[in-house]
């Protein structure tokens, strides 16, 4: 059975060459089967597909017809695993050069089975370590969330509490209040308050009353001197008290 169109009959002339130089280990290049025998096989999937009047690559009339296209381009030796994994490294081509570039030595991966199973088992280690991570960033947000649920929660405990907590004081429990912080202060600092709560207050100084007569200050009498008489001085001088004569003074 031959390809229909001469770009496929062609692609597979050319993957037959180089199949025939894979087998008698003429050359084993990595490029053969990626550049060659694996887009030959590729045409032929689609090949026999479009023969088989389906649009997977399963079921009697596809594998009947893909058998006749490989024997007709001398594919049929080359192992149904080997094929199957060729065809996976092409599907995924540009995923697996990446992967076989970095790796230690990338010319002993030739083969497509050995590439194509290596490179799953590194995916696979790399998809477990991405979900290890996805699981842990999962994790945190969730005690996150629940630590800001706890908080949300706190300030609204607090904000009931608020609310439902003791009346304020009224203007008289304010007084009496602080009438008792004033009990043990002197009069000078009482007095300093009460000023100091007329000023924030906005209440006026006491002023002097107009028209009030000021009382003038009483003279207290001046005492005079009495002269002491005759008998005075001799009773002074005979108990022995010192008696200071007046001095008359001529006129």
């Amino acid at each position: 059975m031959r390809m229909r169109d001469e770009d496929g009959h062609h692609a597979m002339l050319e993957a037959s060459k180089a199949w025939r130089r894979i087998k008698t280990g003429q050359v084993r290049l990595w490029s053969d089967w990626t550049l060659v025998v694996g887009p030959g096989l590729i045409k032929a999937r689609a090949e026999a597909m479009w023969i088989a009047q389906t649009n997977v690559p399963m079921g009697r009339g596809y594998n009947t017809a893909m058998s006749g296209l490989l024997a007709e381009y001398k594919l049929d030796d080359m192992g149904e695993t080997s094929r199957a994994h060729l065809l996976k490294v092409m599907e995924n081509l540009a995923a697996v050069e990446e992967w076989r570039a970095k790796q230690k030595d990338p010319g002993d991966l030739n083969h497509p089975s050995r590439v194509w199973m290596k490179y799953q088992r590194s995916a696979k280690a790399q998809d477990e370590h991405v979900a290890e991570k996805v699981k842990r960033r999962r994790s945190a947000a969730k005690e996150t969330e629940g630590g800001l649920a706890a908080a949300l929660e706190r300030i609204a405990e607090l904000e009931e509490e608020r609310k439902s907590g003791p009346a304020p004081l009224t203007v008289e429990q304010h007084i009496a209040a602080l009438i008792t912080l004033l009990a043990d202060a002197s009069e000078d600092e009482r007095r300093r308050v009460f000023e100091d709560i007329a000023k924030r207050l906005g209440l006026p100084r006491k002023q002097k009353r107009q028209g009030r007569k000021e009382t003038p200050p009483v003279e207290k009498p001046v005492k005079t001197k009495r002269k002491r008489s005759i008998k005075t001085i001799e009773r002074d001088v005979g108990l022995g008290i010192k008696v200071r004569m007046p001095v008359e003074t001529k006129e």
